[in-house]
């Protein structure tokens, strides 16, 4: 394995790292004890081709069509995921890691790069609930699948840093690709990243040594090898102190109301009977009027930062919505980080799929958007408020 390139990201707990490698993930080092290694397939099928890792793995004894039969979690409907169970003791000592993950986007060649943030929600479901720190991925998709490896690495590195930022509690993600020229193209990509006006995050550490002695040593671009860093021949000028101006607060709001489009009717019923008993009350519901984009969840994500309580309106709707999932994903990883109880549901309307995680927060039953249900549920929220 030689390490390339690597991007620092500032997290809530220090610092986490995005490294990139030149490597075979079937061949791991036992001193990288990766908790789950990403892979790629096409939807239910994992047949072990040569030269894909599906079939480097089958070749050392380690068959994915198996780990398929017996899954740990299924997230496949919406997240095009799904987690093994933890590998037994032997092929853990084997291969180095414990779980895998499958991306099974229903999309090929370039399309497959809009569902890579798909892999880090889909871990958002998981590494909370064990000590799962370390993880390794291919470029997924993007080898019998056809996707360009520039722009799924580019997919990966963006949503990496955001759910990091956000406080997914991983200390690192290693992205390996197996051909040399690939991998080093892939630098380019790092390079792009690493830069803050494109991206709020910390530069590789290099950016950090600059003022030290000439005998700290950084791997090489090129051929990972170490160079020293030449000392500087004049003394940074002294920074000129701003002057402070008073900056506005954020806005605060009592509670954060998610909820699908297509229910926007009723999700107004509770909100106007909600506002006439409570008119002060501070509501964020309307994540409709910012603009989708890339910037529409760093916006959701503060909003949802900024408030007491989230208050989520389960459906079907809201199931097959990916805005709504990214919203319960912010709020999830909000409540996780801090310990703080945030999320309460409101079972709007029945959805026998619906899975199984939103069972373990509050709800209120309120099926099929019963008025009068509705109307009681409203001093359960504004109780839960002063818990």
């Amino acid at each position: 394995m030689q390490l390339l390139d690597y991007i620092q990201v500032k997290t809530t707990d220090g610092f986490a790292d995005i490294e990139l490698y030149h490597g075979d993930l079937s061949a791991l080092p036992p001193e990288f004890n990766i908790d789950i290694v990403v892979l790629s397939a096409f939807p239910n099928d994992y047949t072990p081709t040569p030269n894909s890792l599906i079939g480097a793995l089958d070749q050392r004894g380690l068959s994915v069509a198996a780990l398929a039969q017996d899954k740990e979690s299924d997230h496949r409907k919406n997240l095009w995921c799904w987690i093994s169970k933890e590998l037994p003791l032997e092929q853990k000592q084997i291969f180095h890691f414990s779980r895998i993950l499958c991306f099974e986007p229903e999309k090929t060649k370039d399309d497959a790069a809009e569902y890579v943030a798909d892999i880090f929600r889909c871990m958002n479901n998981f590494v909370f609930d064990d000590l799962v720190n370390h993880v390794a991925m291919t470029t997924v998709a993007a080898g019998k699948q056809q996707a360009s490896a520039m722009r799924i690495t580019a997919s990966i590195v963006e949503a990496a840093i955001f759910w990091l930022q956000r406080g997914l509690p991983l200390q690192s993600i290693k992205i390996v690709e197996i051909n040399k020229e690939k991998a080093e193209q892939l630098q380019k990509v790092f390079d792009r990243y690493r830069d803050p006006e494109v991206i709020d995050t910390k530069k590789r550490r290099r950016s950090v040594f600059l003022s030290e002695p000439a005998t700290t040593t950084l791997p090489s671009r090129s051929a990972g090898t170490a160079i020293p860093l030449a000392p500087r021949s004049e003394p940074l000028p002294a920074p000129i102190a701003p002057i402070p101006q008073a900056q506005p607060q954020p806005e605060q709001f009592d509670i954060f109301i998610s909820y699908a489009h297509k229910n926007k009717d009723h999700v107004r019923y509770f909100i106007d009977q909600m506002r006439q008993k409570y008119p002060t009350l501070k509501l964020f519901y309307d994540s409709d009027s910012i603009p989708k984009g890339g910037q529409w969840l760093k916006q959701i994500s503060r909003c949802i930062d900024r408030s007491k309580k989230v208050l989520i309106f389960l459906s079907r709707e809201f199931d097959e919505s990916p805005a709504c999932w990214d919203e319960f994903q912010c709020a999830k990883v909000r409540q996780n980080r801090t310990g703080q109880n945030i999320i309460m549901n409101i079972y709007l309307h029945d959805h026998p799929e619906l899975p199984t995680m939103f069972e373990i927060f509050n709800w209120i039953d309120c099926r099929e958007a019963d008025k009068a249900k509705l109307e009681n549920a409203i001093q359960d929220v504004i109780s839960s408020l002063h818990v």
